[in-house]
């Protein structure tokens, strides 16, 4: 949300009298957010995460539960491309981690949030973020743990998918509990 088209989204959900929590790692382009939110500025919250920081991903859904109480939609725009090659704390490539990875633990950590408000609508994107991790970290643990379990049986794949989603968002939580 702050930048670009983030930045547009975010002025155009105030323009329709949308609360709006702004996420973005660089808090200067976040306050150009806010000045161009203008008169709108009292519905805008704006939370500098840089959403390949799983630490800093996980304390945002407290401040916007305090902020907003419930969520009623997400829109997951961050991404990055054509970067030189890099990597996140975590190892993995840095386009990944933002473009994918990221956005997946942004929806798990706001869920709660978002069930609280009865839109269970992005569930078909944790499950379509899920299936990105399978085809761009192929050679992962949780990779080759789906394949052993599906390659049998083909036609299990999308179950399996959605119990991907699931153990992503639990191995996120076991390891935040082990910290």
């Amino acid at each position: 949300g702050g930048g670009g088209m983030g930045r547009e989204l975010v002025v155009q959900l105030l323009g329709r009298g949308a609360r709006v929590a702004a996420v973005d790692r660089n808090p200067a382009a976040l306050s150009g957010t806010a000045a161009a939110a203008g008169a709108n500025r009292s519905r805008l919250s704006t939370h500098v995460v840089d959403i390949t920081d799983r630490t800093a991903v996980q304390g945002l859904p407290a401040e916007v539960d305090a902020i907003h109480g419930t969520v009623d939609g997400l829109i997951n725009n961050a991404g990055i491309m054509a970067a030189p090659l890099s990597r996140d704390a975590r190892g993995y490539e840095a386009q990944f981690a933002t473009n994918h990875l990221g956005h997946f633990q942004l929806t798990a950590g706001l869920w709660p949030l978002l069930a609280k408000a009865g839109n269970a609508r992005v569930r078909r994107g944790m499950i379509e973020l899920a299936w990105r991790f399978l085809r761009f970290q192929g050679d992962s643990a949780l990779a080759k743990w789906f394949h052993a379990r599906t390659e049998a049986a083909p036609a299990r794949r999308k179950t399996m998918v959605v119990a991907l989603a699931r153990k992503l968002h639990l191995k996120d939580q076991l390891a935040a509990r082990r910290e």
